[in-house]
């Protein structure tokens, strides 16, 4: 297979401007981070003055009689009008909908989703345009206490049934410069048909937190099926993700579940930064498609079946398992195009370096074959296919459990410190994905579950 280069025509305007995301998925299942399950919840307490406010899912016109409607998509009907706060209440004309709750919203406000998944889903495209949000003021997204596993579902791009003017985009795009924090939640059935990122757009040097969520089934025309980050011409932004789960996600390029970066920026100046730690991906796909929106001459497709780190990426993986993803051109599991380090994790499915690209094996990780590998400690190269089928095995996401032939099992000693982009990561002791703890004084798993405590 050919090494993947630099193209001279990438994409257009408006397929480029795409995402500057950081993803600091900040969650209990990340081995060796610094944020644990209590760090998490010290996060959603944010400034003096923040608000909590609640988004209930719409109730969706049926009849042009008694409820609006456009001539693109039923408008939601019931709940409140122009409102100017969002309280929890059962009355359903005082309800805010998901976009009331987030244009209302200021830094460091928590926008609570009151709707849990067996009642109804959140139906729509929505955006994040807040000024003065950051990192350390963000806007936060999460389920409101007792609702389990919201659901913000892209409606696979149709009108029909559609809360927002349109479902055919993004579920949600941050805006230039935001700091979105976002908690156990479930991103499905995204269909952007024209660009990049089918459930997250993030745009501008933007700040992402995601943690304990899953991304299911979503689509992109470009890059990034579930997630772009960093993708537009020259952008910038840091995408880390932890204890979470990527399932079934397809872009028609590149980076069938994550797409990091850009190829139009100069290569040794990386401007996007990807961590992902304790996390699943099983089942994404990079098409490869040449003909898919804003695609010019060289641009190298079909690359990264569940991450492809651009040119102008810095990606750091860690704790995570990665099971039968597929890229037509190459990196099934990983394609990499500047630099990437890696350690103790499971790749059942093949890596792609392109050129001048450079891998950092830190060690502990296990591979079906040698191409994620650098023969560093404790690397092993075949036997990473011995895994459990997708199930919940505890947790808010499904996972997949490492079985007894599998070598990633107790593959990392006790203590094991190794560094990942200049941090420092303590792999074992670990907290996995489902934030269960390591065996104290034992060695410890690779991938993103560790074994059940004796």
């Amino acid at each position: 297979m050919g090494a993947r280069k630099l193209p001279r025509v990438l994409l257009t305007a408006g397929a480029g401007a795409m995402l500057a995301a950081i993803l600091l998925c900040a969650t209990s299942g990340v081995p060796g981070a610094a944020t644990t399950a209590s760090a998490r919840g010290a996060r959603t307490t944010t400034s003096a003055g923040a608000t909590t406010l609640y988004a209930y899912a719409a109730r969706v016109a049926t009849s042009p009689t008694r409820c609006p409607r456009t001539t693109t998509a039923f408008q939601p009907c019931g709940g409140a009008t122009s409102p100017t706060s969002c309280p929890r209440t059962t009355t359903a004309s005082h309800q805010c909908t998901l976009a009331d709750a987030l244009s209302l919203a200021k830094a460091g406000d928590t926008v609570a989703l009151a709707t849990p998944a067996n009642v109804g889903h959140y139906l729509g495209n929505w955006s994040v345009s807040t000024s003065g949000t950051s990192s350390s003021a963000p806007i936060i997204i999460k389920p409101a206490p007792g609702v389990t596993n919201p659901v913000l579902d892209g409606n696979r791009g149709e009108p029909t049934g559609c809360e927002t003017n349109t479902c055919n985009g993004p579920v949600l795009t941050i805006g230039a410069k935001e700091g979105v924090d976002v908690y156990d939640l479930t991103f499905q059935n995204g269909y952007n048909a024209v660009s990049s990122g089918g459930a997250i757009s993030n745009l501008g040097g933007s700040t992402l937190s995601v943690s304990g969520c899953t991304f299911s089934g979503n689509t992109a025309a470009v890059n990034g099926g579930a997630i772009a980050s960093a993708a537009n011409s020259g952008g910038t932004g840091a995408l880390s993700v932890s204890g979470s789960t990527f399932v079934g996600n397809t872009a028609a390029v590149n980076g069938g579940a994550i797409d990091n970066g850009t190829a139009s920026g100069a290569p040794g100046t990386p401007t996007a930064t990807l961590r992902v730690s304790a996390s699943t991906f099983s089942g994404n796909s990079a098409i490869g498609n040449r003909k898919a929106p804003g695609v010019l001459i060289a641009y190298p497709i079909g690359y990264g079946g569940a991450i492809d780190n651009e040119p102008t990426g810095t990606l750091a993986v860690s704790g995570s398992t990665f099971s039968a993803n597929t890229a037509k051109n190459g990196g099934g599991s990983i394609s990499n195009s500047h630099i990437a380090w890696a350690a103790a994790d499971i790749f059942n499915g093949g890596c792609h370096q392109g050129a001048g690209a450079t891998w950092a094996d830190e060690g502990y990780n296990v591979g079906a074959d040698a191409t994620c590998l650098k023969a560093r400690t404790g690397d092993v190269s075949h036997g990473a296919g011995h895994l459990g089928r997708l199930a919940h095995n505890g947790g808010p996401t499904e996972t997949m459990l490492a079985l007894a032939a599998n070598p990633a099992v107790g593959v990392v000693p006790p203590n094991t410190t190794v560094k990942l982009d200049g941090r420092s990561l303590t792999l074992c002791p670990a907290t996995d994905q489902r934030g269960v703890h390591s065996a104290a004084g034992k060695a410890c798993n690779a991938g993103a579950l560790q074994s059940p405590t004796p």
